[in-house]
């Protein structure tokens, strides 16, 4: 047996009409929340990365993105994968991890428009994503 779960919150990865937001402020706003379970006996490492959809007309660089409160990075910035869903243009890895056999872990995940970016840069674009998660198993 080898298996992992996905449950979300149910809310959508959706920056749209975005304004340009503060750190601090960006932090406080409601997240997506998303739990990853291993159901089997094996050991998992897992990948949590983020694919962003053909439907994206935002920025990458001016998308700021935090996981479980960590500090704020570009989404820019963070590491590129390859993307597994069929409609997506970029991938970005979130997290990486391992899960023992029956082990879970809950995520929550907030963005936000970065406050530097240009407000032209932010008219009228919107960013729409899917968390992808990619799991092995180990010996």
């Amino acid at each position: 047996c080898f298996n992992t779960s996905f449950t979300e919150n149910g809310n959508a990865i959706n920056l749209a009409d975005a304004l340009p937001t503060t750190d601090a402020e960006g932090e406080t706003m409601l997240p997506y929340t998303f739990t990853i379970e291993n159901t089997c006996s094996l050991t998992a490492n897992y990948n949590v990365n983020l694919e962003s959809l053909q439907d994206t007309d935002l920025t990458l660089s001016n998308i700021k993105v935090s996981i479980d409160n960590e500090t704020p990075s570009l989404l820019s910035d963070m590491t590129s994968v390859d993307t597994t869903i069929k409609d997506a243009i970029e991938a970005k890895n979130l997290k990486t991890g391992t899960l023992a056999a029956g082990e879970s872990k809950s995520y929550a995940l907030r963005m936000w428009l970065d406050e530097n970016a240009p407000l032209e840069t932010a008219s009228n674009k919107t960013y729409k994503g899917k968390i992808v998660i990619d799991t092995s198993a180990t010996k």
